[in-house]
C-alpha cells in the first residue's frame, strides 16, 4: 500500500472571488472531511499533479500536513477537472482512521487478452472500472487485477467470482 505526503495550507477566504484568485495563483481549493470535522485547504497545483503521477492511477493513502492542519491520513475522494482547460478545479479528501474499517473505490486492471478476442474476433466489454471495497487503511489495495485471458465470446466475470487480496 502506497502512502504519499501532501503539503497544504489552511484556507480562510471562501466564495467565488477568493477561489478564482487562488486558482490564478497556481493553487487548488480543497476540503478534507472526516471524524475531526471539515477543513478548507489550498493545495499547490504542481505538487498535486506530482502526487497523482506517483499514485499511478491507483488508490493511495495521502498524509495531509501543513500550515493550520495537523497530520491527517486521508484518501482522495473526488477530483473536479475543468474539461476545457484540463486543470484541477477542486479536490475532496476523506479522512480515514487507522484501525477502523473504511470504504474506498479501487481501480480494476485487466490482465491478458481474451481467447474470444484473439480467435473469434470478439470485443472485450468492461462494465465496471472500479469496485468499492471495505478494508482497513493499511490493507487498501492500489488496484485489483483480473485475468481475462481465458474468456470466450459470451463469457463474463462476476464480482462474486473474483479472488480479492487479503
Amino acid at each position: 500500500m502506497k502512502q504519499l505526503t501532501l503539503n497544504v495550507k489552511s484556507r480562510e477566504a471562501l466564495g467565488r472571488g477568493p477561489v478564482r484568485r487562488l486558482r490564478a495563483s497556481g493553487m487548488i481549493p480543497a476540503v478534507v472531511y472526516g471524524a475531526s470535522g471539515h477543513h478548507n485547504l489550498e493545495v499547490d497545483h504542481a505538487e498535486f499533479l506530482t502526487l497523482r503521477r506517483a499514485s499511478g492511477g491507483g488508490s493511495v493513502l495521502v498524509q495531509i500536513a501543513g500550515d493550520g492542519i495537523g497530520p491527517t491520513l486521508s484518501i482522495v475522494s473526488e477530483v473536479q477537472i475543468d474539461a476545457l482547460r484540463d486543470t484541477v478545479m477542486h479536490i475532496d479528501f476523506h479522512e480515514v482512521e487507522r484501525g477502523k474499517m473504511m470504504h474506498a473505490k479501487v481501480a480494476i486492471h485487466t490482465i491478458g487478452e481474451p481467447i474470444g478476442v484473439k480467435m473469434d474476433e470478439g470485443i472485450l466489454q468492461i462494465s465496471a472500472h472500479e469496485l468499492e471495497v471495505r478494508c482497513f487503511p493499511q490493507d487498501l489495495p492500489e488496484h485489483i487485477e483480473i485475468d481475462v485471458s481465458e474468456l470466450q465470446v459470451g463469457d463474463s466475470i462476476q464480482v462474486a467470482n473474483l479472488t480479492l487480496p487479503d
